[in-house]
C-alpha cells in the first residue's frame, strides 16, 4: 500500500471534492482510496478561529493543494505559507492567479480539478532511513468491546501490528490492532491516517500531540531552533512573540535572537523531536510568517 497526504490551506470545497469528510478536530480529514492507495486530505476546521489548522495541514503533508476559486486574503496567506515551506504547490484553475503567484515567488503548477487526484498520486515521499517510528496522536477515546482508540499519523517508518511503542507520557503501548479507512492492516507505512486499538495506556492519558513512538518523544517547554522568515515580516528587533504550531500541537511563544538561533520559550510544553519543523502565525497579516527547525 501507498499513502499520500495532501493540505487543502484555503477552500473546504476543494477538499470535499477529493476525498469522503471524516473526523474534525481543528483540522477536518477528508478521504479517499484509489486502488490500494490512500489518501488524507487535511484541511482546518475554520479558516478564522482555528486557523493554525492550516499550519498543521501544511506541516504534515507530501502536497499543498491551493484553490483559485476565491482570490482573497486567505489565498494569499497560503501562497507564503507554502513559498516559506518549500512544499510542492499546486493551484487549481478556476481563476487566473498567475501575476500574484509570479509576485510571491512560490513555484506552483496550474492543475484542472479533475486532475488533482493524478497530481497527488504522483508525488513521491523520500523513503525514511533507521529503524525510528512515530505516530503523531489526532485524538483518542474508549470504544465499548474494542477498547482504547486513537486516531493520528504516521510521521515515521512502518507500524506494525503488535509493535511496542513509548508513549510521550513514558507508558509502553501496545498496538493491538490497525485499520486505514475501515481496513484492517498488518502494517502501514509513513503517510498513513491510522486508527489503532492500544494496550498499556488509558485513553485519558494519550493528548492530541503527543507521540506513540519507537523512541520517547518527551514534551518541552524550551528549545533553540533556525527561523526563516517571510519576506512581510521584519525580525531585525530580535525578539517576538507568536502561536508556535507542530504538527497537532500548538502553543504561544516568546522568541529571542541569540547567535544564529532563537530560543524559544513555550506557554505549555509540546513534544518534539530535533530536526521537527514548527510555523509560526500572528494576528495580522499575513498570519504565517515564519517556519523553523528545533535544535
Amino acid at each position: 500500500m501507498e499513502c499520500f497526504i495532501a493540505a487543502v490551506p484555503n477552500d473546504p470545497d476543494l477538499a470535499g471534492f477529493l476525498g469522503k469528510k471524516g473526523s474534525e478536530n481543528g483540522v477536518t480529514f477528508y478521504n479517499r482510496k484509489v486502488d490500494d492507495r490512500f489518501i488524507t486530505v487535511l484541511a482546518p476546521t475554520n479558516f478564522e478561529e482555528k486557523f493554525y489548522g492550516a499550519a498543521t495541514g501544511l506541516l504534515l503533508a507530501d502536497v499543498a493543494l491551493i484553490s483559485t476559486a476565491r482570490i482573497d486574503k486567505v489565498f494569499g496567506e497560503s501562497l507564503v505559507a507554502c513559498g516559506l515551506l518549500g512544499i510542492k504547490t499546486l493551484l487549481t484553475d478556476d481563476n487566473d492567479a498567475t501575476d500574484i503567484v509570479r509576485g510571491a515567488g512560490v513555484p506552483a503548477s496550474i492543475v484542472s480539478k479533475d486532475k488533482l487526484l493524478d497530481e497527488i498520486l504522483k508525488v513521491k515521499r523520500e523513503k525514511n532511513s533507521g529503524s525510528f517510528k512515530s505516530i503523531e496522536v489526532d485524538k483518542a477515546f474508549p470504544v465499548k468491546g474494542i477498547g482504547d482508540i486513537v486516531l493520528g499519523m504516521v510521521t515515521s517508518g512502518t507500524i506494525r501490528k503488535h509493535d511496542s511503542l513509548i508513549h510521550t507520557s513514558g507508558k509502553k503501548v501496545e498496538i493491538r490492532s490497525i485499520q486505514v479507512q475501515d481496513n484492517d492492516m498488518e502494517e502501514v507505512p509513513t503517510g498513513a491516517r491510522i486508527g489503532i486499538a492500544v494496550k498499556g495506556a488509558e485513553y485519558s492519558e494519550i493528548d492530541k500531540g503527543t507521540f506513540i513512538s519507537s523512541e520517547r518523544i518527551e514534551a518541552r517547554k524550551e528549545a533553540h531552533a533556525k527561523i526563516t522568515f517571510s519576506n512581510f515580516y521584519d525580525a531585525s528587533t530580535g525578539s517576538f512573540e507568536a502561536v508556535l504550531v507542530s504538527g497537532f500541537s500548538k502553543s504561544n511563544v516568546s522568541a529571542v535572537k541569540e547567535g544564529d538561533s532563537w530560543k524559544l520559550i513555550l506557554a505549555k510544553a509540546i513534544p518534539f523531536r530535533k530536526d521537527s519543523r514548527f510555523m509560526l502565525f500572528r494576528e495580522t497579516q499575513p498570519r504565517i510568517f515564519g517556519v523553523g527547525t528545533f535544535q
